[in-house]
């Protein structure tokens, strides 16, 4: 069994050589999950909050799992405080935070997160979404330090003192901003749960003359590379299994390019999500040239992967 070789602390992080122990769970919810969110999150703690707050916030949600691979900043500790929280409530929806001991990829995070999500929905699991951790929204990316950089720099143009930020504003941002993906993630979900689309996706919005190319190449709706979609648990299952049958790895980023791929004439949808932006890979790799070699290494893997999934 997987619990073989999957060890945790108390708390939920995974740790080499200590003996299985469950993870921090939130599970006083009545009904057995269908829809459950999985969110894979390296070095998110500036936007994990949110994130989390909006998967549980969303109707069409049953579930979610959060799988920290294997971070180097607080993000374990961010979902773990906001799991206590919900673990207060009455009624909350099951939830699980877990960690990997080193980062090892998106694919390899999602693949504990489908893990985690067949135990709390046992056989009524029939749906899993996919969140990007790392979601912000459009008009600050939605982090402590730039919402402060952009009062700070409203309070001087009015000639204020910076001492005048208030946390509770802030706060009520975020709040504002959680409402608004939960709705987009009910409008990824809600056509997958229904059996009317094998795969929904919602894209990023990045600039009008981006995001216009992007749709016009995304004739076929095939998903882009967007990380927010939801599939069926059987198009999971299906997917691992042709890969074991053939011989195929899947691994890093590649996952997006291979449901993508495999998905291919199958009814998918993909949408716009305005007013959703992700952390860029200039903040995330340190740079801009960092950044672009980022980019470039999870691009320049797709082709591949779609030629081996090739039928």
């Amino acid at each position: 069994m997987w619990r073989s070789w999957l060890a945790r602390t108390a708390g939920g992080r995974e740790v080499a050589g200590s003996s299985p122990v469950t993870p921090t769970k939130v599970s006083k919810f009545m009904n057995t999950p269908e829809a459950i969110a999985i969110i894979p999150a390296y070095n998110e703690e500036r936007t994990i909050s949110s994130v989390l707050h909006a998967a549980m916030q969303a109707s069409s949600v049953d579930g979610v799992v959060v799988v920290d691979d294997g971070s180097s900043d607080a993000t374990y500790e961010v979902a773990h405080g906001i799991a206590n929280q919900f673990a207060e409530q009455d009624n909350a929806k099951p939830l699980e935070v877990v960690s990997h001991p080193e980062n090892r990829g998106k694919t390899d995070a999602l693949r504990t997160g489908v893990r985690h999500a067949r135990e709390l929905g046992d056989t009524a699991l029939s749906t899993l979404v996919f969140l990007d951790a790392d979601s912000s929204p459009i008009w600050t990316r939605d982090t402590l330090a730039n919402m402060k950089l952009w009062q700070r720099g409203l309070h001087k143009l009015l000639g204020q003192e910076d001492d005048l930020i208030d946390e509770s504003t802030l706060e009520g941002r975020q709040a504002v901003f959680a409402t608004l993906l939960a709705r987009y993630i009910d409008e990824i979900v809600q056509p997958v749960r229904d059996g009317k689309e094998t795969m929904r996706t919602g894209m990023y919005q990045r600039n009008v003359v981006t995001d216009t190319v992007l749709m016009i190449l995304d004739r076929h709706k095939k998903g882009g590379h967007a990380g927010n979609r939801a599939i069926p648990l059987s198009v999971w299952e299906s997917l691992e299994e042709e890969c074991a049958r053939r011989g195929i790895s899947i691994t890093g980023w590649d996952i997006e390019a291979a449901l993508n791929e495999y998905l291919d004439g199958q009814p998918t949808s993909t949408f716009m999500m305005y007013g959703v932006v992700n952390v860029g890979s200039r903040v995330k790799a340190g740079g801009f040239w960092r950044g672009v070699a980022r980019m470039a290494k999870i691009h320049g893997q797709m082709p591949f992967t779609k030629r081996k999934l090739a039928k």
